[in-house]
């Protein structure tokens, strides 16, 4: 299980996601001219009405605002809105959860093959409902929790090639439908399930071709307009679907 120690990649991430202005998470972050970013809020109270342009507090270089759009119109700042992504699901890894300010709050599970147990977690997703998949990698299954840690009686997976099988499930994310998207390391694709473990298909093969994987490992996530991006490890690439 982890441990408080292991929330110090989280404290690194927390502070590249920290605003300048305000010192708190980023949000709606928008990027300057100068390529520094800020809250949108925090931008708008920097705004100087004479010359309608805002100075950075970092650099203290100029940019003058959007016609008509005001601070809402400078360029989301995407790889930012991605970090908190996957920062707020890191919170989640491997049974440990944290407190808003990254203080230990609680963790679950323990290490063994029954329900609720865990063999290498590598990977979690949070559905739109609150609840938590976790990719049991050396047990070959997806395991399912409500957001305190019970574990819930759908389990998917096992070990094989077949459908709805899974060899060293890695990634797992969770689309805008509730389907559950699981990377096989062994496998070389990608199984598609229900929320309650319902296999529905799967995708890709062993190669480096397009539609084709070798070894995909830890990192897929949907963007706001349902594309799926996959860390196809082994073949140094990212592909997106």
């Amino acid at each position: 299980m982890a441990t408080k120690g292991s929330s110090f990649p989280l404290v690194k991430l927390q502070d590249q996601l920290t605003c300048g202005r305000c010192h708190n998470l980023y949000t709606k972050p928008k990027t300057l001219s100068c390529h520094h970013s800020f809250c949108q809020e925090c931008i708008e109270g920097l705004a100087t009405i004479p010359t309608f342009s805002v100075a950075c507090p970092t650099c203290h270089q100029h940019t003058e605002l959007p016609d008509h759009a005001g601070a809402a119109g400078f360029s989301v700042a995407p790889h930012l809105v991605e970090f908190r992504k996957i920062y707020e699901e890191m919170k989640q890894l491997s049974g440990e959860v944290l407190n808003p300010d990254l203080t230990f709050c609680r963790s679950f599970g323990t290490k063994g093959t029954g329900d609720g147990e865990f063999k290498g977690p590598v990977d979690v997703a949070i559905d739109s409902e609150g609840l938590v998949y976790v990719t049991d990698y050396n047990n070959h299954r997806v395991q399912k929790f409500t957001h305190d840690g019970k574990y819930l009686v759908s389990k998917f997976g096992g070990e094989g090639s077949g459908p709805g099988q899974l060899n060293r499930p890695a990634g797992i994310a969770v689309d805008n439908a509730g389907l559950v998207y699981v990377s096989e390391y062994n496998n070389h694709r990608v199984s598609i399930f229900t929320s309650d473990g319902v296999f529905v298909r799967s995708f890709g093969e062993e190669g480096a071709n397009e539609d084709q994987f070798y070894r995909p490992h830890v990192g897929m996530t949907f963007d706001k307009d349902g594309f799926l991006y996959i860390c196809d490890t082994c073949n140094d690439r990212l592909v997106v679907y």
